[in-house]
């Protein structure tokens, strides 16, 4: 028997911890906690209030007054647990609402199936006990095949949300918002600034899918933005319009398929090098000088097709102007000569390389996300500690002061494939940043990460940071990991189905629909409106019917109470069945008292309604 507060608090406590892919580790460590403490004690108000400050003032250190969803989900949580935490005098009610509120906001932007799957439990559990007490102790059995639940009410409610969402008119646009990643973690940024990311914190929050055949984990590049302009450590973009004109090759062509979960600041992240977008939700322009595209729209979920190749030697071509790519701040020029002397006597580019490489393994360079005294380069260079964008920027700056033109791009690289969908998931763990090198022939990707962590380029990100663990495991044929490791793949693959099929309905794929049933869009429409009528004609005859049964229902029992009082015995609105049935047997009531009560329970909670024989107790008892 558990009572049924318990059940209630421990599905509350799935939400935060399923939500732990975009919300901050520590809120969802507060948020847990309270609701733990909370099955066994309520809290006073001025420890609630102390606790909603703090919580408030920490969501402000993390999201600043941006105003996104991970703030939302994170206010709103709060708010709605600032209420649970209270004695609820009685009003128990009210918390189920609450709690209701509360599963509601946290799958508010998600449309993965883990969502929908414990938002449903939840509702379900909330209808079925409704009725009962938090004290009331039930067995699980109980829950799942005990009770009333209007399974009719509930069948037309996910029937129209279903209607609704097929025929529902879409407009152009109509699109979920994306994930903005949260400050002080892993993930994409649209300038390098490695002056003030001192310290970086893990975030597995997925960054966006591709479906696409595996290949090498090493040629994983996505490709984002490319950084021209530096102070001598920090990187940022140019504009620069190009109208050169690259020949693509016929041969050694990727095509593939992206859905983005987070929203990358108008740019478009694709597999290094894309040489086209076939098709998108959203209209974006290509930079041919870098190989990379920009949204109109920001902020909203995209997904695309697009081509690219693995081999850039194919894509040989002249660029605008090389002076843009050989700058170097004089204030860093004292800074870089002295660590340029090391390799003033390599030959060419590739032993310029070879000796960049052999230096900073030889010296002990490390790769971290804590680096100490990182915040300048002169300091990067005396502590040898740094992550992926130290040592893009430092090998840059090392090749414009032997005059090779270079510049850095930021992106991913890595990913999860999915062996079951056939898709990669890219989290924000896989965020980088490398180097490209003009070669005279072409941009030449060089990766200085390789040099120092290489297991980070081949295995990826996320699986670097995360998963060598499972990795290792594997390999050792360790049968619970393989279990483990599968039905996870599964499970993944279930989710990005689902969250697919949510995100990728829009106008067009609603009159692909329409246009296999012959209908044009707005018949298509029409039809989906006449369906919603029809239910709420249901829903109208079926309340009518059931408000004037509740009527008669209730007209027989007021009259019962009046009888009993004029005995001495006083009903009260509160009092439950089992409490009646106590006040009649210890008074001088007869039994026709209890069998009244015995088959008003009958009918006001099942489906055998004994209007009739209620009526025929009522006349004996007067």
């Amino acid at each position: 028997m558990i009572k049924v507060q318990s059940i209630f608090y421990f599905l509350l406590l799935l939400f935060p911890v399923a939500a732990s892919d975009f919300l901050p580790t520590g809120l969802i460590a507060l948020l847990s906690s309270l609701l733990i403490i909370r099955i066994y004690t309520y809290f006073p108000k001025l420890l609630i209030f102390t606790i909603i400050i703090g919580s408030i003032y920490y969501l402000r250190t993390i999201y600043g007054n941006s105003i996104i969803p991970e703030s939302t989900v994170s206010f709103l949580s709060l708010m709605c647990l600032a209420r649970m935490l209270e004695k609820e005098h009685g009003d128990y009610k009210t918390n189920r609402f609450l709690g209701f509120l509360w599963a509601g906001s946290f799958v508010l932007f998600r449309t993965d199936l883990t969502s929908i799957l414990l938002l449903s439990l939840t509702t379900f559990f909330i209808l079925k006990t409704l009725p009962l007490e938090n004290d009331k102790k039930i067995t699980i059995k109980d829950l799942l095949f005990s009770g009333t639940i209007k399974w009719k009410d509930i069948f037309l409610g996910v029937a129209t949300v279903i209607i609704l969402f097929i025929f529902f008119p879409r407009i152009y646009n109509f699109l979920p918002t994306a994930r903005v990643q949260p400050r002080g973690t892993i993930g994409y940024t649209k300038d390098i600034n490695n002056s003030s990311n001192i310290q970086l914190n893990l975030s597995s929050q997925t960054a966006f899918y591709a479906q696409m055949d595996k290949i090498e984990n090493s040629e994983l590049y996505w490709r984002g933005r490319v950084h021209v302009i530096t102070d001598g450590y920090n990187w940022r973009s140019k504009e620069i319009t190009s109208r050169i004109k690259t020949k693509i090759p016929s041969e050694g062509i990727i095509t593939y398929q992206m859905k983005y979960e987070q929203d990358f600041d108008g740019d478009i992240i694709l597999l290094d090098t894309p040489t086209k977008i076939t098709s998108t939700n959203l209209r974006g322009i290509k930079n041919n000088e870098f190989h990379t595209y920009r949204l109109y729209n920001k902020k909203k979920k995209v997904f695309l097709t697009a081509e690219s190749i693995l081999d850039k030697s194919s894509l040989a071509t002249d660029t605008n102007n090389l002076k843009d790519y050989l700058k170097i701040p004089k204030s860093t020029l004292v800074t870089i000569k002295d660590f340029a002397q090391n390799f003033k006597n390599h030959k060419n580019l590739n032993d310029l390389l070879v000796k960049f490489e052999n230096y900073i393994t030889n010296n002990k360079f490390f790769y971290t996300l804590s680096p100490k005294g990182a915040s300048t380069l002169k300091n990067f260079i005396a502590n040898k500690q740094g992550f992926c964008t130290h040592y893009a920027s430092l090998l840059g700056i090392t090749l414009r002061y032997f005059k090779y033109p270079a510049r850095l791009v930021s992106g991913f690289q890595g990913g999860r494939y999915n062996e079951i969908g056939n898709h990669y998931k890219v989290s924000s763990n896989d965020a980088h940043a490398w180097v490209e090198v003009y070669n005279g022939n072409y941009w030449q990707r060089v990766d200085p990460t390789s040099f120092i962590a290489p297991n980070r380029v081949l295995m990826g990100g996320e699986n670097f940071f995360t998963g060598q663990d499972i990795i290792s495991a594997r390999k050792n044929r360790n049968t619970f990991i393989n279990w483990y490791y599968n039905s996870r793949q599964f499970w993944d693959n279930l989710n990005y189905k689902v969250s697919l099929f949510f995100d990728t309905y829009d106008r067009e794929n609603q009159t692909k629909i329409a246009r296999s049933f012959r209908l044009k869009r707005w018949a298509f429409v029409s039809v989906g409106l006449i369906f919603i009528f029809i239910i709420f004609l249901i829903l109208y005859f079926s309340t009518k019917e059931a408000k004037k049964y509740k009527l008669e229902i209730d007209e027989l029992f007021d009259r019962f109470s009046y009888n009993a009082k004029k005995h001495g015995v006083l009903f009260k609105d509160t009092d439950n069945l089992e409490r009646l049935k106590d006040k009649v047997l210890s008074s001088n009531l007869n039994k026709d008292y209890i069998d009244f009560l015995h088959y008003y329970q009958m009918s006001k909670y099942s489906k055998s309604k004994n209007y009739k024989k209620l009526k025929e107790i009522l006349d004996k008892i007067k």
